[in-house]
């Protein structure tokens, strides 16, 4: 009788089913997926961490209860890395078990307030912005997603991401504090000063443009041609064909003077001064800023003289 090419599954001597070979890649899956998994934990710079809250608390209550009872059982069990450093700590093994008040911002309030919002959007965060202090007392401005793990009606615990961005909020406020450092020059200057997009065409004017011309600041919309249409006649063939060489890279930078008129319907001499100071890789000019000074004192001294 000719066998067949199946394995038999009859009963061996013993009278005991023979049992089927196991597959070796699936006894080394798990453990190499494992080992993937704390690597990248290992070498990634987010925060990576897990908290358990014990016992579970009930999903069905209203949300200010749930975050009270959150904040009471909830402890960190898991964490890479990168969390202990943003916390100032060497070792991950040194935070395990620390409550989640604790790492959280703001006062006990401001905390039952923030999880209760969470439960609100379906127990989870996303890209929430929160300063915190450090093991050595300094403020840490962090970034977090977290995802709450709910079984059968129950708060079991969840996983977070948090990234430090105190750096990028530094900068922020360098960037705010100069802004406003500028912005108190500009309003102190006599000079008109714009600051003109070329692609988009936004256009920025400082206070002292428009009371130059005897306008209130804003009282007309800035735009990249405001000032051509306030442009003597006779002086707009000039003024253009000055701009135009500017734009176009023959000179590094614009400088003429016109008549400008004024709200009250007078004219005032303009010496303008302008430069491209950003082009694209084929040398198109996109951001235009300068200077428009009355100089009609000036001009009127010369006519006396």
């Amino acid at each position: 009788m000719a066998r067949s090419g199946k394995r038999s599954s009859a009963p061996g001597r013993s009278g005991r089913p023979r049992a089927a070979k196991a597959d070796p890649t699936a006894r080394r899956s798990a453990p190499a997926h494992a080992t993937d998994y704390h690597r990248y934990l290992e070498l990634t710079t987010e925060g990576i961490w897990r908290y358990e809250v014990r016992p579970a608390v009930r999903t069905s209550g209203p949300p200010e209860r749930q975050a009270e009872a959150i904040l009471q059982r909830a402890t960190l069990v898991e964490c890479n890395a990168a969390f202990a450093r943003l916390y100032g700590f060497t070792r991950p093994e040194d935070m395990l078990g620390l409550p989640l008040s604790k790492l959280l911002a703001g006062s006990h309030e401001e905390q039952v307030r923030f999880i209760a919002h969470s439960i609100e959007s379906g127990y989870r965060i996303l890209d929430a912005e929160s300063a915190t202090l450090d093991k050595q007392g300094r403020t840490v401005w962090t970034v977090n997603n977290v995802l709450g793990i709910v079984e059968r009606g129950n708060l079991v615990g969840g996983w977070g991401s948090t990234r430090d961005i105190t750096d990028r909020k530094a900068s922020e406020a360098a960037l705010r504090a100069s802004e406003e450092r500028l912005s108190l020059a500009l309003s102190a200057a006599s000079d008109g000063v714009y600051d003109v997009d070329l692609v988009t065409g936004e256009t920025h004017y400082s206070p002292g443009y428009y009371t130059m011309l005897g306008f209130a600041p804003g009282e007309f919309a800035p735009s990249d041609d405001a000032w051509e249409k306030l442009l003597h006649p006779d002086d707009r063939a000039r003024a253009r064909a000055m701009l135009a060489r500017c734009l176009s890279g023959e000179v590094d930078e614009a400088e003429t003077e016109f008549r400008l008129r004024t709200k009250a319907g007078g004219w005032r001499h303009i010496q303008s001064r302008g430069k491209v100071i950003q082009r694209d890789e084929n040398g198109k000019a996109l951001r235009l800023v300068g200077t428009h000074r009355d100089i009609t004192a000036y001009w009127e001294a010369s006519e006396a003289l």
